[in-house]
């Protein structure tokens, strides 16, 4: 049995496209439709959730839920409500995961956690040093290093993704604002752009 998160999200939704919905439990805000109602758990991804009815049972966990990049965000404490979800909400889902014996944790961390740019000619690597410097990115870092002790801890196996970019049918926020651009035909000044990565990830 495998566990996902966020389910009617931008990944989720592709992965449940890719991996059917046979043996697999959803937890999140909104039912996705292919998935019984049996098999859905309904709720907020924060440090005080009991995932154990979700957990039971389950070998694998894909974590793709999360508070993403909000444009114009008017919350009073951005840090603070990027912790609850994406560093509190991701680690007692992994440690009631890890009680409940499942043995791999795959969570969908971003590219923010490496940093915000590279120099020229040197992309970001696996071995580089954190410099996460907006909320969305610290959180998620925070949560990598959270994950991390569980896994020393309980011996779960822990698989951390930091994807730069999706892309694909339906893709929404900043790479449909940019396809839209791209349309109208605008020049685009990629030459005064420093990348993140020379990357990006497809999901089809």
């Amino acid at each position: 049995m495998i566990g996902l998160t966020g389910g009617t999200g931008f990944l989720g939704h592709s992965l449940l496209n890719v991996m059917g919905v046979d043996n697999l439990k959803c937890f999140g805000r909104e039912k996705p439709s292919k998935i019984p109602d049996s098999f859905f758990y309904k709720g907020e991804i924060n440090g005080d959730v009991d995932f154990r009815a979700f957990v039971s049972g389950v070998e694998c966990i894909i974590h793709c839920a999360g508070r993403v990049h909000v444009l114009e965000d008017d919350s009073i404490n951005p840090l603070g409500a990027y912790r609850e979800t994406n560093t509190a909400g991701t680690l007692n889902l992994t440690q009631q995961a890890a009680n409940a014996g499942v043995k791999r944790f795959i969570f969908i961390s971003l590219i923010k956690v490496n940093g915000e740019s590279t120099e020229l000619g040197r992309p970001f690597t696996s071995v580089d040093s954190f410099i996460p410097i907006d909320p969305y990115g610290l959180s998620k870092y925070e949560a990598e290093a959270g994950l991390r002790k569980i896994a020393q801890h309980t011996g779960m196996e822990v698989v951390i993704i930091r994807p730069p970019l999706f892309s694909g049918a339906g893709v929404k926020a900043n790479f449909a604002a940019l396809l839209m651009i791209v349309k109208k035909g605008i020049p685009l000044p990629f030459g005064l752009i420093k990348g993140t990565s020379n990357n990006s990830t497809n999901v089809v």
